[in-house]
């Protein structure tokens, strides 16, 4: 066991890099992510298919994301989405206790996103090229929960604190 401490203000976090490793060969193929490992946080990572990877990286001031597909043959990497805030972008772990990874739909070609980039807390359903985002959950209100997805029958579940922030209230909205 390797403790890795977080950071002490001054001092830079811990570098970290990812690399796939061959079961035949055994040798590692190192992905080719962007930016000073060092000033940048790999913050979560899956498998987004045969042969990707996608991850989440944010620099040092947190008010960067990037999600990064990388492909396990050549190891390059390409962002895919970016979001930016003057302050800090919020990240999944503030508000999921338990951070399963991607919330993948329509066959792993699509994800749900959470994100505050709107000044509220919404859903979006965000391709997995990046090119194409849909606004999915509308009004002044956070949405503070994803619940459940019910791809078949084109809705996702989830918690929402419209009125007043001491309640919880439960609220279904279509994936289209």
């Amino acid at each position: 066991v390797i403790p890795v401490e977080y950071p002490k203000v001054g001092e830079p976090p811990s570098p970290a890099r990812i690399g796939v490793v061959n079961i035949t060969t055994g040798q590692t193929k190192w992905m080719k992510v962007p930016g000073e490992p060092d000033q940048n946080y790999l913050i979560r990572m899956e498998w987004a298919g045969a042969g990707e990877i996608i991850l989440q990286q944010l620099n040092r001031r947190q008010n960067e994301s990037k999600l990064m597909l990388c492909n396990t043959s050549t190891g390059d990497a390409k962002v895919i989405y970016t979001e930016t805030d003057k302050a800090w972008v919020a990240t999944i772990n503030e508000w999921r206790s338990e951070v399963r990874g991607w919330d993948w739909i329509s066959n792993r070609n699509e994800f749900l996103w959470l994100s505050e980039k709107d000044g509220w807390r919404h859903l979006y359903r965000v391709s997995k090229d990046g090119k194409k985002e849909m606004l999915i959950t509308k009004g002044n209100y956070d949405v503070i929960d994803l619940l459940n997805i019910d791809e078949k029958n084109g809705l996702v579940y989830f918690y929402a604190s419209p009125t007043n922030a001491t309640q919880r209230f439960l609220y279904a909205a279509r994936l289209d």
